[in-house]
């Protein structure tokens, strides 16, 4: 089953040599009353890519005080991102009571024996009874399935608000509670643990170099099998398989340029000094020059690029719209540094700094505001994906930027990320990556790379050093980290 490039399940692993033992450990600790005879369950399953194994599960299980009981022992060889290690569940029960009657129910699994070669994937674990092969709901009435992310760093996440609760025991096991358990330990006899790979998009990155080429990249876009790349000083940078590369230099242009778009055919680049390059093909360009507009951000929808950027004067035209990235029309919106467009749901939406509006368009030309309650602050880049804006403040007189999360784009709420300034946000795929520095008064500071795919709880995952500027980007289902110290980082 493929999903966006992304393969859910391994077919390769689905024949495996299996190992079983069954030898229960009966352990009736003093002060044990009473024996709970049950048929209940326990796997060690290794991560098997999607195969479904079933196992015989040993009876006259004693269950004590203690939170961990003991089962029936398997022992399963399988590929996907374990090799030959063995991957061990170790389930948990909790005495639940109730008027009248009481249960043991599921209460959690712990899973032991993870190899580093697992981390950047997602780990997907349901429960089956004696003979059925539909999954058991586990947790808050129905849900039938425990989804536990395997960060780079040595750490496991969990969605918080899905009723899940995760401790990392260490680089290779976590333990997850329910906090609402709902399978009886009668009832429950196997577990499958099956992994995504690259599902969690935005985790895990790597060093990501350009042959030749030791300047700095400021953005990028990916269309019709090729790279563009906005190399430094004007330079434009073109890959058809993102090894070799090809350079092309603009000596029109002598600044570094902003962003990079791709549609119906063209980039276009644009820049600070008002710079506007449209190629097909990285290599051939034209360029228009706007004196009066400073662009930052440029996207395509609709069937129109639009450019965002400041205006020199009051008055002067601050959104450019082109239907071919050659002609282009000037609209003045409120006098701003709109430093960041998108396309999203059919329309176009805008952010500025000093602002705490947001425009919209349709068109490129015919623009609204939309209330929020957002400050006035320094917003500096927002984004969009699965249903959910993001926005993001540079902050220039404070140490801790800000980050707000939205489903309208009217009504905002700030998420519970790092404490970062200078932050900058990409989303895609279901993912967001953000980019804040760690301290921006001080020069040697990392820039730290975090993900998210609610927009509200981020976790860090990276980090890349940067002169003063560090950039964030999206290009053929992949993340690009790209700073002004020419490193850049991808996530894959």
């Amino acid at each position: 089953m493929q999903f966006d490039n992304y393969y859910r399940n391994d077919p390769e692993t689905a024949r495996k040599n299996v190992h079983y033992y069954d030898d229960p450990i009966s352990q009736i600790p003093a002060g044990s009353i009473n024996a709970f005879i049950s048929n209940f369950l326990a796997l060690v399953l290794i991560l098997c890519g999607g195969t479904f194994l079933q196992f015989t599960y040993a009876a006259n299980i004693n269950l004590t005080s203690s939170s961990y009981k003991e089962f029936g022992q398997g022992v399963v060889n399988a590929g996907s991102c374990t090799g030959t290690s063995s991957i061990v569940i170790s389930p948990q029960t909790t005495f639940v009571n109730a008027s009248g009657a009481g249960a043991f129910k599921v209460s959690g699994v712990r899973v032991d024996g993870i190899p580093l070669a697992c981390q950047g994937v997602k780990f997907s674990i349901s429960a089956f009874g004696d003979t059925s092969t539909v999954p058991i709901a586990l947790y808050n009435t129905n849900a039938t399935v425990i989804e536990v992310d395997n960060f780079s760093d040595g750490t496991f996440g969990v969605d918080l608000s899905a009723g899940l609760a995760i401790v990392t025991n260490s680089a290779s096991s976590f333990t997850v509670t329910f906090t609402n358990p709902v399978a009886l330990a009668t009832s429950t006899y196997k577990f499958t643990i099956q992994s995504s790979k690259n599902e969690t998009l935005g985790v895990k990155w790597s060093n990501f170099s350009i042959p030749g080429f030791t300047d700095p990249v400021s953005g990028g876009a990916f269309g019709n099998g090729r790279y563009v790349f906005a190399g430094g000083w004007g330079t434009l940078l073109t890959s058809t398989n993102g090894v070799t590369w090809t350079q092309t230099s603009v000596p029109e242009v002598g600044v570094p340029w902003d962003a990079v778009a791709y549609g119906n055919g063209k980039f276009v680049l644009v820049s600070q000094d008002g710079d506007i390059l449209t190629t097909s093909n990285g290599v051939n360009y034209t360029i228009n020059r706007f004196l009066t507009t400073s662009f930052l951000s440029v996207t395509y929808g609709n069937g129109k690029f639009v450019a965002v950027g400041g205006d020199w004067q009051p008055g002067d035209p601050n959104f450019y719209t082109s239907s071919d990235g050659i002609s282009w029309t000037g609209v003045s919106n409120p006098s701003a540094a709109w430093s960041s467009v998108i396309f999203s749901n059919g329309s176009f939406y805008a952010a500025g700094r000093g602002q705490s509006l947001i425009m919209t368009s349709t068109d490129g030309l015919n623009w609204s505001s939309i209330s929020t309650n957002l400050s006035s602050d320094e917003w500096s880049s927002i984004a969009y994906t699965n249903g959910i804006f993001a926005i993001s403040s540079v902050s220039p007189f404070v140490t801790v930027g800000e980050e707000y999360r939205s489903t309208n784009a009217s009504s905002w709420t700030r998420s519970s990320q790092p404490g970062r300034t200078d932050i900058l946000l990409a989303g895609a795929s279901g993912i967001f990556v953000g980019l804040g520095k760690e301290n921006k008064f001080l020069a040697t500071s990392p820039w730290i790379i975090y993900s998210s795919k609610d927009g509200d709880k981020w976790s860090e995952r990276s980090s890349i050093r940067a002169n003063n500027n560090a950039f964030v980007f999206y290009a053929n289902k992949e993340f690009y980290i790209v700073a002004d110290s020419g490193e850049i980082l991808v996530s894959r």
